[in-house]
């Protein structure tokens, strides 16, 4: 048995907004759902790490990192000046990116305080900023995404000093998935719907596809599978997932399949593919072995947004 976590922001009357639970078993594909926390806020992220789950939630009030315990039991609060969508806990510290405020951040557990934030901009850009996506790489390397300024970032260290920044044209860069080799990274893009290999030493393009031309259809989800066969990408609108196998510094589409309106996040959990269908208010699991790509489960969830990130 798995499991994994679901960002939820519920009915019109806040009914099951708040933190999802899917255990799925891996022989049977049987899906079952607990609504494990209840949240009087908003909340697109949630990521597990040694058996706590790590929150940015935007409560009236204001916004708060939060950790709760196995229990779901809420063990400590913080007041967060930013709201934030994305996130990794790593060396007992939070690393954090604002959409709504185009931050990226630095949480100490152990200060129990901030320690670094870098507001993005760009020269002679208009228009606001919204980071998308922050990671420590396996090799050391934190790179971020500003999904509104169209900047690929690399930061130095924890300390946020930036070391590089790669710029690109209004295409809208999202997120990023990388190869368990280390050497590969894909990043999807919302306006152009392309996804863009990059090898990830000076994070150079190597090859590049679209995955559809419509202007008012935008690319969602990016995963990579455990074990590197497949990456994955979703658009939202067109309500399609396509699929490639990596091959080198390149990519192959293998091909795509429908699923429910507007997939918006996508993550592998061995063999399935797991894709939050926001606008049809369910989650569906597609099972990738033998590249059959078949629909073997789906669950009703409210509203279902972004699942747990892997920290």
């Amino acid at each position: 048995m798995k499991h994994v976590y679901l960002c939820a922001y519920g009915d019109a009357n806040h009914h099951e907004r708040g933190i999802v639970r899917l255990n799925v078993d891996l022989e049977t594909g049987e899906l079952h759902k607990e609504f494990v926390l209840p949240l009087n806020g908003k909340c697109n992220l949630v990521t597990e790490y040694n058996h706590h789950l790590y929150l940015s939630v935007k409560y009236p009030e204001g916004s708060r990192i939060e950790v709760y315990d196995e229990n779901y039991e809420l063990i400590k609060s913080y007041p967060s000046e930013y709201f934030y969508s994305y996130g990794q806990v790593v060396e007992n510290k939070f690393l954090l990116a604002s959409y709504e405020s185009g931050v990226d951040s630095v949480f100490d557990f152990e200060k129990e305080a901030f320690t670094a934030h870098c507001v993005h901009q760009r020269e002679n850009y208009e228009g606001k900023t919204k980071s998308h996506y922050i990671q420590k790489l396996k090799d050391g390397q934190i790179v971020g995404i500003e999904n509104g300024h169209q900047q690929f970032i690399v930061y130095e260290d924890m300390s946020l000093n930036v070391k590089k920044i790669v710029e690109y044209p209004p295409i809208n860069i999202r997120l990023l998935s990388v190869h368990p080799d280390g050497k590969t990274a894909y990043m999807n893009t919302e306006y152009s719907n392309e996804l863009i290999v990059l090898e990830t030493e000076n994070w150079s393009v190597t090859d590049r596809w679209q995955m559809a031309d419509q202007s008012d259809w935008y690319s969602g989800g990016n995963a990579i599978s455990e074990d590197g066969a497949y990456v994955c990408a979703s658009v939202r609108g067109q309500d399609r997932i396509h699929v490639f196998r990596p091959f080198g510094m390149s990519i192959v589409p293998v091909g795509s399949f429908g699923c429910g309106r507007i997939p918006r996040d996508l993550v592998f959990v061995e063999d399935l593919l797991f894709v939050s269908c926001t606008d049809d208010n369910k989650v569906e699991v597609y099972d990738f072995a033998d590249e059959m790509f078949e629909k073997i489960a789906e669950v009703d969830v409210a509203q279902p947004v972004t699942f747990g990130m892997k920290s």
